[in-house]
């Protein structure tokens, strides 16, 4: 798990490192610059987390986890779609069409998830607050 955490990361640094920032409006490099530092800082705590941190710092390190995946979700998002965006300008649209190919294939995407139809699955598939093979637990939100 840990190798395929390490490819994921990997695979995700390159794309990034890689990717071409140069018609970037200012608001978008900043967000953009935001984004990667955050998935920086996440990638280093993941790694404390990994080595073996007494139970208190093990905590905190884990909060900030969170709190950074939190802020990540609408940065990722704005990058998936930018890249949607010079796709589809690439491709030839005008910015209108390549707006409404952006929201196409993001419905296209929400519809074929497996989380927008069973919402109350967890990253595994397995429902939320149900260990595998453990009793029931508290329904989602309690």
């Amino acid at each position: 798990m840990q190798q395929r955490a390490s490819n994921a990361w990997d695979q995700t640094s390159d794309y990034f490192v890689n990717r071409d920032t140069t018609t970037m409006a200012e608001q978008e490099m900043a967000e953009y610059q935001r984004m990667v530092a955050l998935l920086d800082e996440t990638r280093l705590l993941s790694l404390q987390l990994q080595s073996g941190l007494p139970p208190d710092d093990r905590w905190q390190v884990m909060s900030s986890v969170r709190s950074n995946l939190v802020a990540l979700s609408p940065l990722l998002n704005n990058e998936r779609d930018r890249e949607y965006r010079d796709l589809a300008v690439g491709m030839g649209l005008s910015a209108a069409d390549a707006a409404s190919f952006v929201d196409y294939v993001n419905q296209i995407a929400s519809n074929t998830s497996v989380r927008t139809i069973f919402p109350g699955l967890g990253r595994r598939g397995m429902p939320r607050g149900r260990p595998p093979g453990g009793p029931p637990g508290p329904p989602p939100g309690e």
